[in-house]
């Protein structure tokens, strides 16, 4: 379904856009258990290549194989999906862009990255951020990470 399809039923909608969980998810969670299903004859590499290819995703940017459990995606996965979503909202509902980061299982989050990742979704029609995932999770650099790119500064 598209965002406009839920649109008149929605005030907003929140994407999750947690960029540096998303490396070790995908791994775990998709490829892994589509090598042992649908995807069985085709290597790691060919099914995250294919993965790239459905979602629009820079194969040049985000991590190769054995980079997914270590390293998450770039920050500009915020803006792209942001991008993606405001689009299939066709203006008929707020988007607000959820940036995830200190998600247990993720890599080390970063401060410039977080500050990057919340600050791309508004230059991709965001109408506001939420912070994601556990408040009590979040560590004080990466919540001043947020404030200063919601501040501008």
């Amino acid at each position: 379904m598209s965002y406009a399809g839920m649109a008149p039923y929605s005030d907003f909608i929140k994407l999750i856009l947690y960029h540096e969980v998303l490396g070790p998810r995908i791994r775990s969670w998709y490829l892994d258990r589509f090598k042992n299903t649908i995807l069985s004859e085709l290597s790691l590499e060919e099914s995250l290549s294919l993965y790239y290819d459905i979602f629009g995703y820079d194969k040049t940017v985000e991590p190769k194989v054995d980079e997914l459990a270590k390293r998450g995606f770039s920050p500009d996965f915020a803006a792209r999906e942001t991008r993606r979503s405001v689009a299939s909202a066709e203006g008929k509902t707020q988007i607000i862009a959820g940036i995830g980061f200190d998600v247990p299982g993720s890599p080390p989050d970063d401060p410039q990255r977080i500050y990057q990742a919340t600050k791309m979704p508004s230059s991709a029609g965001a109408t506001g951020i939420m912070v994601s995932r556990e408040y009590e999770e979040m560590r004080i650099p990466h919540l001043e990470a947020v404030g200063r790119a919601a501040l501008g500064k």
